[in-house]
């Protein structure tokens, strides 16, 4: 089986596909390109609209999970988005959140961890600086937050 197969099994990402993979073994790094799929738009960061593409930025990295001892890294070039009411903006790529290096999955693999750990042992276990364990779990709160319901709740206690 091939490793585009299993990732666009476990991580699908929709008008994207994994192009190939290729084996860095100076730094035990697996580095797969993603592409846009053919004659899918980019939809504008914000707000939402499909549009025309007109050029691409530099290519990005994206480090996903780690298997076993490598580490595994996302390459794309993103897009930009001509937006004819927003002006020209970067497309907002489904597998991380805003600028940040790491993908989705990986904050939120670390982020699990380091509630179990300390950030600077989850750092070193899993190769990443603690400040990427911090992203991470910054990035879980800022979710929690955002999906917190408190419908229902009519009164708090606090203890000292």
């Amino acid at each position: 089986m091939r490793i585009e197969t299993i990732l666009n099994h476990l991580e699908p990402h929709k008008g994207f596909v994994y192009k190939g993979c290729e084996l860095n073994r100076e730094s035990d790094t697996l580095e797969v390109m993603i592409a846009e799929r053919d004659g899918s738009r980019v939809s504008c960061p914000v707000c939402g609209k499909r549009c025309p593409v007109y050029d691409h930025r530099p290519v990005r990295r994206y480090e996903s999970i780690p298997y076993r001892h490598l580490r595994i890294v996302f390459l794309y070039a993103p897009r930009r988005a001509d937006c004819p009411s927003c002006g020209p903006h970067a497309e907002q790529v489904p597998w991380a959140e805003g600028k940040s290096p790491l993908t989705k999955s990986y904050a939120w693999f670390l982020a699990r961890w380091a509630k179990r750990l300390p950030w600077n042992k989850v750092a070193g276990i899993f190769g990443c600086g603690w400040h990427q364990v911090c992203e991470a779990v910054r990035q879980a709160v800022d979710w929690g937050l955002e999906h917190r319901d408190l419908t229902g709740v009519r009164s708090i206690g606090v203890d000292e």
